[in-house]
């Protein structure tokens, strides 16, 4: 098992990531991070969830985190959902961090 995080967990894009990761059977959600609005919330407090299916259990008590390799912590990967002016400089710092 992969453990991962996705980057911009609370947008459309992110929301689509933690539906198709959730119960997959090569990762495991460990971390969801997004804006600091989001953070220090669960992800079910901090999400307007979009999608025709419920949000996935193993999710709901995640508490949001910024995104930054610090906050995320240990995982192996990190999906990243977010809005293309920010993606570029948080992606490459977890780049240099050797996330995958």
């Amino acid at each position: 098992m992969v453990d991962v995080a996705v980057l911009g967990a609370t947008g459309l894009v992110g929301q689509n990531f933690i539906q198709i990761l959730a119960n997959h059977p090569l990762f495991k959600i460990k971390s969801v991070a997004a804006s600091e609005r989001s953070r220090g919330l669960k992800y079910s407090k901090a999400v307007k969830w979009r999608l025709p299916k419920e949000i996935p259990e193993e999710v709901c008590d995640l508490e949001v985190v910024s995104p930054t390799p610090k906050e995320v912590g240990d995982v192996e990967a990190v999906f990243s959902a977010l809005p293309a002016d920010i993606a570029y400089s948080i992606e490459e710092e977890f780049a240099k961090a050797g996330y995958i």
